[in-house]
């Protein structure tokens, strides 16, 4: 029985770590949303054009979304409950 309640217990902080990872995505993306029509889009209304530079900021942060959306919804999982899970075993020399 203690088996199955810590079982139970790991997979409820595994759900709520994914729905956070997910509210921080979210996050990053509106954030991004936001920033990239008023001051990306209020450059080209004033100017005409987006600079170089700014282009290639926003392509940076396209990927850097890119990544934290395919690490949020778990596509790639490199720091995931199982490295974490390693990681303490090896931390306390045992298993848990």
């Amino acid at each position: 029985m203690p088996d199955e309640n810590n079982k139970l217990k790991s997979e409820e902080a595994y759900a709520i770590e994914y729905v956070q990872g997910l509210k921080a995505f979210y996050r990053h993306l509106l954030l991004f949303l936001f920033i990239l029509l008023f001051f990306v889009g209020g450059i080209y209304l004033v100017h005409g054009f987006v600079p170089t530079y700014i282009q290639f900021l926003t392509a940076g942060w396209v990927m850097g979304l890119l990544f934290h959306g395919l690490n949020a919804h778990v596509f790639i999982n490199l720091f995931g409950p199982t490295w974490e899970r390693k990681k303490i075993e090896k931390r306390l020399g045992r298993k848990l």
